[in-house]
């Protein structure tokens, strides 16, 4: 009877992340740092109540427009 090892990983895995260079792979992980922080404060901007947006100077309309911008439109 043979064994056979199974993989979940896709088989592309390891050659795909070896050639990418170091510094290239810092830069995109950074980005995706970033881009995570991002939504988690713009989810944190669309539980507030008006009450807090006044307090902060915020419109519902500028922050539906926050909202509503993608992770990367960060300026």
């Amino acid at each position: 009877m043979r064994s056979s090892k199974i993989s979940f990983a896709p088989a592309w895995t390891g050659s795909f992340l070896r050639d990418i260079p170091a510094d290239r792979l810092a830069r995109a992980i950074a980005a995706l740092r970033v881009w995570w922080r991002v939504i988690r404060t713009r989810r944190q901007l669309g539980r507030l109540d008006d009450r807090m947006l006044k307090d902060l100077g915020i419109s519902r309309a500028e922050r539906w427009h926050e909202l509503s911008r993608a992770p990367w439109d960060i300026s």
